[in-house]
């Protein structure tokens, strides 16, 4: 694959070392202005010109051409959401091949001052044996500069995401939307770009689908259409913990498990087909659990609750809190510790952050750390602020870190709502977000490996580990 890019091919005004501006504050006077991010990789600026002038290719311009740089302007790059600069005399268009690494950043300017330096020592010795010796070693010079300059790259995927929350059963069973594209939140066709490799699909039921509520009927006529559709797809593979290649693997959950308090035993049947998160209550109250979204809560596992629980340890099953009171989250916390089991919150955030009753204490952050579990971080813009407005990317990251920093980075997660009618900040928009996310964590200082950790890492620790019978 190749791309038109921007190089400084003339001459070098100055024999010095390339410059990177310090991390996380491009320069910002005049003529000194970034003037491209992301995939928009290359561009040129000086006093004279504006940041929209040299932002985009003029209308009409073949795909990935730049405006002519004029003399004396710097030539910017970036790779990823680092920048470089070289002062060059013009700079011309050139088609390169894009390489998955390279360019400054992996490049030392200390050494390459030196390389430049002796370059030049030797261009100035060979001057006098002649013309041939002196072009040889300008084009080295030359060939050398330009190796090392940055390349375009097209935005890369994000680190593996594993999702421990994503409706689009809902969507499919009770919106009418398909299994491909959901609400566009979700769509099939961006599952590889955006980089995900897992996604677990809870079987929510709404409570107005009877008169009684849901139904045992109604989760199995969901998962019967999802394991239907999701094959017709191509994206969607088995479950993400025996997945391999380019496939996106799931599995299946429940958010509001109350039809299977009424079949206790049902819990072995749902086990064997691979659900391992059991979210026993939803936006109500049940007959298993007291729900956040119900003030005063009077009680929090009930005896049917806890007894479904014990059944759901026994069978490998793992809670999730997510949407459960503070009194329901407590009981699951002791019983889980008894029991040596893992509790996952699947898309709960920050309640020191955000004051919600659907988010997390620090002390509930810290007791799910405990049992070896997990927290997803929740894209819904109310459960980033705590009340109305739309929330923006840095609010996901304050909440990551929070997380991170009062739990552990071994146990914070991705859950990010998708196709559950939330509003996300509008730079996670949809599944496209998520490299957009991965970056804006590595500005906020979080390192590569701590970032592949939360986006799927975790999960898959948690999710696809061997189903240990409880103590």
């Amino acid at each position: 694959m190749c791309v038109q890019v921007r190089r400084c091919a003339s001459r070098l005004a100055h024999p010095g070392p390339f410059i990177r501006p310090p991390p996380h504050a491009p320069p910002t006077a005049s003529g000194d202005r970034v003037v491209a991010r992301g995939s928009e990789a290359l561009g040129c600026d000086n006093a004279a010109r504006s940041l929209q002038q040299v932002r985009s290719p003029q209308r009409g311009a073949p795909p990935g051409a730049w405006p002519q740089c004029p003399p004396q302007s710097r030539l910017w790059g970036a790779h990823g959401d680092e920048y470089y600069w070289q002062l060059c005399d013009s700079c011309k268009t050139r088609t390169m091949q894009v390489r998955p690494k390279g360019g400054l950043r992996d490049a030392n300017p200390s050494r390459i001052r030196g390389y430049v330096s002796a370059f030049a020592r030797l261009a100035a010795a060979a001057k006098p044996t002649g013309r041939a010796t002196h072009g040889l070693t300008v084009l080295l010079l030359g060939g050398f500069v330009l190796s090392r300059l940055p390349v375009v790259h097209a935005e890369s995927p994000s680190p593996g995401v594993i999702d421990l929350h994503v409706d689009l059963s809902y969507q499919v069973n009770y919106k009418g939307q398909t299994i491909a594209a959901g609400s566009g939140q979700y769509e099939s066709r961006w599952l590889r770009q955006a980089g995900i490799a897992g996604v677990v699909l809870p079987l929510y039921i709404p409570r107005d689908v009877s008169a009684t509520g849901p139904r045992m009927v109604d989760l199995e006529q969901s998962f019967s259409a999802m394991r239907r559709l999701l094959p017709s797809v191509g994206t969607y593979a088995s479950d993400f913990c025996s997945a391999s290649g380019s496939s996106t693997g799931f599995q299946f959950a429940f958010e509001g498990a109350e039809p299977l308090g009424w079949e206790l035993d049902s819990a072995t049947r749902w086990a064997g087909r691979g659900v391992r998160l059991f979210g026993l209550v939803h936006a109500y109250d049940n007959a298993l659990a007291s729900s956040s979204g119900e003030r005063g809560a009077r009680f929090g596992l009930s005896r049917r609750g806890a007894e479904l629980l014990r059944r759901v340890h026994a069978v490998g099953g793992i809670a999730d809190v997510s949407h459960a009171s503070d009194a329901a989250v407590q009981d699951i916390l002791a019983q889980a510790d008894a029991a040596g089991r893992p509790v996952v919150a699947t898309h709960s955030n920050s309640r020191a952050l955000a004051p919600h009753p659907r988010n997390l204490t620090d002390a509930q952050l810290r007791g799910i750390a405990r049992s070896g579990g997990i927290i997803g971080v929740n894209f819904h813009s109310r459960f980033l602020l705590g009340g109305a407005g739309i929330a923006q990317l840095s609010d996901v990251v304050r909440h990551v870190l929070h997380v991170a920093k009062v739990a552990g980075i071994e146990h914070v997660a991705i859950g990010s709502d998708f196709e559950g009618g939330i509003s996300p900040p509008r730079q996670l928009q949809d599944i496209r977000g998520f490299p957009v996310l991965a970056r804006a964590l590595a500005d906020a200082g979080m390192t590569r490996e701590a970032v592949v950790r939360l986006f799927g890492a975790n999960a898959r620790r948690v999710l696809c580990s061997p189903r240990a019978p409880p103590r």
